[in-house]
């Protein structure tokens, strides 16, 4: 009898033993720490355009959010860059010619001629020799005076304009064309014209021109402006 006692106390104490041993496993188990997961592992942010700015993205919690802005107005972004918005030219000379100078790209490039054998370029000063106009015209439908001139290929010749009046609110543009006058008109008198001749009329560039062939030509401006024509010379 002492005996099953001894045994039953044994099983019982090596059981006891076991659960208590057991619990503690499991207690440690469950207290030990767990580290969360970087949701931005993998993660590579993209720039990204925001409008026409391009923006630096960084991962936050598994997203890309924005985080600097690179650059403002970037091509990247279809933003079209103007390289000559603070670019001013001024004319330059080219030799003994003054030119007007515009902005391409960034760059001051020549433009047209604002006059030849410029004084401002070293040329030596030359003389107006101002031209007794043939004939002169009144053209309605366009609004311009217009004189007719024989002028010969070797004469580099220069329209003078002057405003009618105090104001005068049309471009001071220079037309000229070749023309054949069948009759002989005076200086003095104005006569209206109602042709066509005037879609032939090509702008001068500038107000100075060398023609290619001598020849009678047509110069006119706008009915606001009185014009002179001449050519340059050595006094």
């Amino acid at each position: 009898m002492d005996n099953r006692k001894a045994l039953l106390l044994g099983v019982f104490f090596l059981i006891s033993i076991l659960i208590l041993f057991s619990g503690c496993n499991i207690s440690k188990e469950e207290s030990s720490p767990i580290s969360p997961k970087d949701l931005c592992d993998n993660i590579e942010c993209p720039n990204v355009c925001k409008g026409e700015d391009l923006w630096n993205q960084k991962c936050l919690d598994g997203n890309c959010v924005d985080f600097v802005r690179i650059e403002s107005c970037s091509e990247k972004c279809g933003c079209i860059v103007d390289l000559c918005q603070r670019v001013k030219c001024s004319d330059q000379c080219r030799n003994e010619d003054l030119w007007t100078y515009k902005c391409v790209d960034g760059l001051c490039t020549p433009d047209i001629i604002k006059e030849k054998c410029s004084v401002q370029c070293g040329c030596a000063p030359k003389f107006f020799y101002k031209l007794i106009p043939q004939a002169r015209y009144r053209l309605r439908e366009v609004g311009i005076i217009a004189n007719v001139y024989s002028i010969r290929s070797d004469q580099v010749i220069r329209a003078v304009v002057t405003c009618r009046t105090s104001l005068c609110t049309d471009p001071p543009t220079v037309y000229y064309t070749e023309f054949d006058d069948p009759f002989e008109r005076s200086e003095d008198e104005t006569v209206e014209y109602f042709g066509t001749i005037w879609k032939n009329f090509e702008p001068m560039k500038g107000y100075e021109l060398k023609f290619d062939k001598s020849g009678t030509y047509m110069i006119g401006v706008s009915d606001q402006y009185y014009i002179e024509v001449g050519f340059l010379g050595d006094k």
